[in-house]
């Protein structure tokens, strides 16, 4: 009598590690780290290798379920692609979220003339309006932050236009803070995710 066939343990393992491993990642505040653009697709070519063995394994024994973990590869593979699109904008969000307190306590305290201590850092342009950049991540003078702009005017910043060089930005906001605003996403109020160069 032939053995009813389960789902392959290889498959529900993997499935478990690369959820574990990118709920600590985001959890950790590491997306937007430049050693992200190497760890998240290894861990998302790692997975999908294993989903491939485990098909391989179930087709190799002409087990029934051989099918629904092709269909599921296949699934698993494009929910990637579409997904991969939206970590970026996600870890943004999450990464804003978990330090808006502290955001928010530095710009009050500047907006009433101070110049507070802050375990995030952070710089001042004294407008008017005053405005302050919370930076994340760069490389000498191309970095990204947190801006906060009771104006709005960085809002102006959508990018490069037709040629590198060409920017976007309001002459106002392209000189804010020292360097060229390529480019800024609104994440809510008078906060938006900016970069610079």
């Amino acid at each position: 009598m032939p053995r009813r066939s389960s789902p392959p343990s290889v498959l529900i393992v993997a499935s478990l590690l690369w959820l574990t491993l990118t709920a600590a990642a985001l959890a950790a505040d590491v997306w937007l780290g430049l050693w992200m653009i190497v760890l998240f697709p290894a861990l998302a070519f790692a997975w999908v290798g294993l989903v491939a063995v485990s098909f391989w394994r179930t087709l190799a024994d002409g087990r029934r379920d051989a099918l629904l973990t092709g269909v599921g590869l296949v699934v698993v593979a494009a929910a990637l692609v579409a997904w991969g699109g939206q970590l970026g904008t996600i870890g943004v969000r999450l990464r804003f979220m978990l330090h808006r307190a502290e955001y928010e306590a530095v710009t009050a305290q500047v907006s009433a003339g101070a110049r507070p201590r802050a375990s995030v850092g952070y710089q001042v342009d004294p407008g008017p309006p005053p405005r302050v950049a919370f930076v994340w991540d760069g490389l000498g003078d191309n970095w990204n932050g947190v801006v906060w702009d009771p104006s709005g005017v960085v809002a102006t910043a959508r990018g490069w236009g037709e040629r590198p060089g060409d920017y976007t930005a309001s002459p106002e906001a392209k000189k804010l803070f020292g360097g060229d605003l390529v480019g800024c996403t609104h994440l809510r109020g008078a906060w938006y995710h900016c970069g610079f160069t």
